[in-house]
């Protein structure tokens, strides 16, 4: 009984760190397009240049999102950074007409969101992968199973090796028609009926013969 590992979505160092480089390069080929295109005074390029980051940087968390769960740690943690950075920018903006200790304290705690999502970003991509579960060795199916428990005499050899499944039934299985036999052999007999009880009882009328 093979089970098929769930390798799916599975994202190791060397991917996330490929994938790592495109997504700094396509954001700033964007970026920087989005910037040449507006100086053109091509502003339907430019936003939509600009806008395309949005679905890279989606992407990217999603990314992020899976290498967590790879290396044991909360696969939300990047869309919580995620959700306060933009709650911090939207405060920064809505304070603008503050004085300028609140709005530089506002801008300094962005700024150091920012600065905690970037090491966040290179952590995750500097611990190892944890390995994943092995059902195939824990259930039997896996390298060593060929070394279990051999047919008995008499029975065909399967194909595949020997599912211990199969042979624990048949173990009961066999148990327990050898304690139904040995039940059936110890139980005594009825007891024999009287050899008065055995006559033909005479009808009324007549003489027993």
């Amino acid at each position: 009984m093979a089970i098929a590992g769930n390798n799916a979505g599975r994202v190791g160092q060397s991917r996330y760190w490929a994938l790592f480089g495109i997504t700094i390069v396509a954001m700033a080929v964007l970026l920087v397009g989005a910037g040449y295109a507006v100086l053109q005074r091509s502003y339907g390029l430019g936003l939509l240049m600009f806008a395309a980051i949005a679905p890279v940087g989606i992407y990217w968390r999603v990314i992020m999102m899976r290498r967590c769960r790879d290396i044991g740690w909360p696969a939300a943690a990047p869309w919580i950074i995620s959700g306060l950075q933009i709650a911090l920018t939207l405060s920064l903006r809505s304070s603008q007409g503050a004085v300028g200790a609140a709005a530089g304290s506002a801008f300094l705690l962005v700024s150091l969101v920012g600065l905690a999502d970037f090491v966040f970003t290179i952590v995750i991509g500097c611990i190892a992968t944890k390995q994943p579960v092995d059902y195939d060795a824990i259930f039997g199916d896996g390298p060593g199973a060929a070394h279990g428990p051999q047919p008995r005499d008499g029975e065909p050899q399967r194909s595949g090796g020997s599912d211990r499944f199969d042979d624990a039934i048949a173990r009961a299985l066999e148990a327990h028609r050898q304690r139904e036999a040995a039940a059936g052999a110890t139980q005594p007999a009825h007891p024999a009926a009287p050899a008065h009880l055995a006559r033909r009882t005479a009808s009324f009328g007549r003489r027993a013969v």
